[in-house]
Order: C-alpha cells, then sequence, then structure tokens
C-alpha cells in the first residue's frame, strides 16, 4: 500500500499484558514527494509485539519542526525477535531550532531484534545539544538486549546552519544506553555533515 499524509503511517501497539504477535509490515510505499502529503512523526510504529516483520518498505520525506521524529521506531518491553530488513529510509530530517532527534530506525526497548540490509541515508537535524534525545542518527538502539546488527549502509549528512544552539550532534549509528547489548557486524556507516555552531561538535559514523 502507498500511506500519506498521516502522522503515524503505521501504528501497531499492542498491551504490556498482552502482547501481538507475528505482525508483517511488508512492500508499503510510506511518504510523498508532495509537501501536503508527507509523514508528520512516524513512518512505522510497533510496541509491544513478538516476531514482528518490518520488511521491504520504502519511508521517506518526513521533514518536520516537531519533537524526535523517526522511520520506524519498534519498543515496549515485551517486544522480542522482531526483524527489520531490507527497508530503503531517506530524507529524515527535524527542523526544530532546538535540535530535537531524527532515526531512521530506532529501538526504545525489547530484545533480539535483527537490524539488516537496509539502506539509510539523509537522515538530519539541527544545532542542538550532544545528548541521544536531541541527536540525528541513521540507526539508534535506546534500550534492550541481544539485538544484531548486519549488512546495513547507512550515510547521514547535511548542513546544520541554525544558531539557537552551540553544539551539532549526529551519527551514523548510536548506542544511547549502557544496558543496551548488540552484535554489530559488517554494515557500512559514514557520515558528512557541516555546521555553524561553535562546539564542541559530534559528527561520528
Amino acid at each position: 500500500i502507498t500511506v500519506q499524509r498521516a502522522f503515524y503511517a503505521i501504528y501497531v501497539r499492542s498491551l504490556l499484558s498482552a502482547p501481538g504477535r507475528n505482525v508483517r509490515i511488508t512492500d508499503n510505499e510510506i511518504g510523498s514527494v508532495d509537501t501536503s502529503h508527507f509523514i508528520t512523526f512516524r513512518g512505522v510504529d510497533v510496541q509491544n509485539v513478538r516476531n514482528a516483520e518490518i520488511s521491504r518498505n520504502t519511508i521517506y520525506n518526513i521533514l518536520v519542526n516537531t519533537a524526535a521524529i523517526a522511520g520506524i521506531e519498534i519498543g515496549g518491553t515485551p517486544t522480542d525477535s522482531a526483524r527489520i530488513s531490507s527497508n530503503r529510509i531517506y530524507n529524515i530530517r527535524n527542523f526544530n531550532p532546538s535540535g530535537s532527534g531524527a532515526y531512521g530506525i530506532s529501538v526504545l526497548a525489547g530484545s533480539n531484534a535483527i537490524i539488516d540490509n537496509n539502506a539509510i541515508y539523509g537522515i538530519a537535524g539541527m544545532n542542538g545539544t550532544a545528548t541521544s534525545t536531541l541527536s540525528a542518527m541513521g540507526i539508534r538502539l535506546a534500550g534492550g538486549t541481544n539485538h544484531g546488527l548486519y549488512y546495513n549502509s547507512v550515510y547521514v549528512y547535511g548542513d546544520y546552519t541554525n544558531t539557537n544552539n552551540t553544539e551539532a550532534t549526529a551519527a551514523a549509528f548510536g548506542i544511547t544506553s549502557t544496558a543496551v547489548t548488540a552484535e554489530v557486524m559488517n554494515n557500512a556507516f559514514a557520515a558528512n555533515f557541516t555546521t555553524n555552531a561553535a562546539g564542541p561538535n559530534h559528527f561520528v559514523a
């Protein structure tokens, strides 16, 4: 299917006490080239679901000024064995002058997520502060254990030109909690940014 002009394009949330199972979100086009039809918050949001598959979707042009945005976000403690595979995610940018986050793929909680063979590029934010919530990241692991990242290609880039804050930060891949455990192998990460912030600035692959 094609989904446009939505806050959440695809939204699946089960209860903590009764997790969902075996959700398949595949082969969708999420986004638009028409600015009046953009997705404005999340491309795919899945919470408290076991054995979810999110694959072969194209998610693009989430270009807004708001709280943290994401192409794909999963979370919820019961979430287990999600597979996020072979998605193309691009042009995710948050123009919030306070530097709110922009993420290609964001994992908030759960266990045993496999993230593989995704192409992610054009993820960016604005000058802000060097914290996990105020960052642009291609792939962000903010919670959960025993995740696996394999054969992803991530290129984050852009110009940070606002002057509201003094620092800028972005990463192709980031782990934002010491509780996270993950195996990360055979990925290609790259970052290329410019900024007018005085610094310190943090742009890392």
